[in-house]
């Protein structure tokens, strides 16, 4: 498999996530819901996600901490 060490390497980030399923959810919002919404209204920042999800403002940050090699979430913009 060309891609053994590049899967490893990912199932060990996700491995230390404590909360998948609020993972999975700030994903499928970044890669489902955005796109279909259109740009202009797409949900990018940390804090509109937490809006969207009806979370408590800092979730999407804690929940992506430890994502941080993978993921980088500053206060204005999801970078993927």
């Amino acid at each position: 498999m060309p891609y053994t060490e590049l899967n490893s390497l990912y199932c060990h980030v996700l491995a230390d996530i404590d909360d998948l399923e609020a993972v999975k959810k700030i994903l499928g919002v970044l890669l489902i819901v955005n796109p279909l919404i259109g740009s202009y209204d797409s949900i990018r920042s940390a804090e509109k996600m937490d809006k969207f999800l009806c979370w408590q403002r800092g979730e999407t940050k804690a929940c992506l901490s430890r994502l941080a090699s993978i993921i980088e979430c500053d206060t204005l913009f999801f970078e993927c």
